[in-house]
């Protein structure tokens, strides 16, 4: 049963949403992105859009909408679920950073040895790593914080995070072609990479799942009457 509690929440709410009208569909994904993991666990996240879903089932029955119920204020509503809910899980964020680190660079590797070179053996520039790893940390950062912060601005505010992102890549790329003629390149195996980043990343994805199963166990089981 590992890992299953998130997978048959979300399985539940995606059964359940369906049945709801698409405003309140929209409401409900608006009020989701604005879920930080860095201010709500994941596990609490699925509950809360569980409890959402059936909120927005009795509204219709009384002729009714989410958007009506909360008067439109997203962001008010969502800080007084975050406010009312359990916080973050710092295991969960350090793993799903992680996961993101270990997993993109065996792709990016596979992709870039198979499309650029043809082959595994390949010169590597020793700044590329400096600069993957800042990478992944600016990705994170955009996903996990900034783009939650503005997703219910309107205006200009609401482009920011977008912003944020365009400057961050044009920086990055502009430094990694400055420096890229000056830094040295070792002759490197990728696949002695590849694969050692595939395993951790596989190992990172069964303690996240344990890490669900440990969220789940240690708080109310709202899953029980989904088995």
């Amino acid at each position: 049963m590992i890992g299953n509690e998130m997978t048959l929440l979300k399985k539940e709410n995606k059964k359940q949403t369906r049945e709801i009208k698409e405003e309140d569909k929209d409401m409900i994904k608006n009020i989701m992105r604005s879920m930080s993991i860095f201010k709500l666990n994941s596990y609490d996240t699925e509950v809360v859009k569980r409890d959402l879903i059936g909120m927005a089932h009795e509204l219709r029955l009384r002729n009714s909408s989410l958007k009506e119920e909360i008067n439109g204020d997203v962001k008010g509503f969502a800080k007084e679920i975050i406010n009312n809910g359990n916080g973050p899980s710092k295991i969960e964020i350090i793993l799903n950073f992680l996961s993101k680190l270990f997993g993109w660079i065996s792709i990016w590797l596979m992709s870039v040895s198979i499309i650029a070179y043809g082959q595994f053996n390949w010169g590597m520039n020793s700044n590329l790593f400096v600069f993957y790893i800042i990478t992944v940390i600016v990705i994170f950062i955009m996903e996990s914080i900034i783009t939650p912060i503005f997703i219910a601005e309107k205006g200009f505010k609401k482009n920011i995070p977008q912003i944020i992102s365009t400057f961050s890549f044009i920086a990055l790329i502009g430094i990694i072609l400055l420096t890229n003629n000056n830094s040295e390149k070792i002759q490197v195996n990728s696949l002695y990479i590849i694969i050692p980043s595939a395993v951790i990343y596989l190992i990172i994805q069964y303690l996240k799942k344990i890490n669900i199963h440990r969220l789940a166990r240690e708080k109310n089981n709202y899953i029980s009457d989904l088995k």
